[in-house]
């Protein structure tokens, strides 16, 4: 999930091309874009969920942050075999 500003690019997961976004919600997490590939079509209240950086790979954009347990535990069975 990517925090959008206002006239910031992004991309949306699923999507092709990039968007601009015009407004960011931050209370209800939506924003509305502006697919500036496609005649500037606008998007409205897409989801932040949906929304990446476009320095992002979208792989990354797909897969579900891991919890801090788990990131943990990572960091544990590296720091072991060191």
């Amino acid at each position: 999930m990517h925090i959008p500003i206002a006239r910031e690019r992004v991309r949306l997961r699923d999507r092709p091309g990039e968007f601009l976004v015009l407004r960011a919600d931050y209370l209800r997490q939506v924003a509305d874009l502006a697919d500036v590939s496609n005649s500037y079509a606008v998007e409205e209240n897409v989801p932040f969920d949906s929304i990446f950086a476009v320095f992002e790979q979208q792989e990354a954009a797909h897969r579900p942050p891991q919890s801090n347990r788990s990131q943990a535990q990572s960091k544990a069975k590296f720091s072991s075999q060191t």
